[in-house]
């Protein structure tokens, strides 16, 4: 896809039980306002770069090193100068569901807090979920008669990963004598 339209998402994108996938590819200068809809949306730039402003509030440019997480309704605008590929996973509210819950029985931590966790999230490095990327894209591109279900099994180890660390930034934050906590802000003021 070369614009945001959701009439195009629905018909070109890849859709399994858990996400659904878009690739877009922008060989020029593009800009645009774009909503995110009734899902997360985890954004990623494969190749390029792009500038975005969230709701008003948030703004950066981000590349192929980094990604960010839209929480449903969000306004987006952003702005395109170089030529860039994205890939966007558009994450059901059910695997999400069903991976907190995991997750907070795991770290035994009160779900709330970790729900709270996901807002307009700006990650400075896709190291976490790189690989889980990599899977899906291959999957999505495959021809194997399971690419539906290797997608969802890549997504639930994805989702798992980004709410692991959120829910271990939870338990750090609401321990302010946490040991890990005071240095990092020993290294951050140092």
């Amino acid at each position: 896809m070369n614009r945001f339209d959701r009439n195009i998402e629905l018909c070109d994108g890849l859709e399994t039980d858990y996400i659904r996938v878009l690739y877009y590819e922008f060989p020029d200068y593009y800009k645009d306002i774009y909503r995110s809809y009734e899902y997360y949306r985890l954004c990623t730039i494969l190749e390029g770069s792009k500038y975005v402003e969230v709701d008003k509030s948030q703004n950066f440019v981000y590349d192929s090193g980094q990604f960010i997480v839209l929480p449903p309704e969000s306004t987006v605008s952003m702005e395109i100068a170089t030529p860039t590929r994205a890939l966007v996973l558009e994450i059901s509210d059910k695997l999400i569901s069903r991976i907190t819950d995991n997750v907070c029985v795991e770290l035994d931590i009160d779900k709330s807090p970790l729900s709270r966790e996901i807002h307009p999230l700006f990650r400075t490095s896709s190291d976490l979920i790189r690989d889980d990327i990599h899977k899906i894209t291959d999957a999505a591109l495959g021809k194997s008669n399971s690419k539906e279900f290797l997608i969802d099994l890549y997504a639930q180890e994805m989702i798992y990963k980004l709410l692991t660390t959120m829910g271990s930034n939870v338990i750090m934050r609401s321990n302010p004598d946490n040991p890990i906590l005071k240095a990092i802000e020993m290294m951050k003021s140092g």
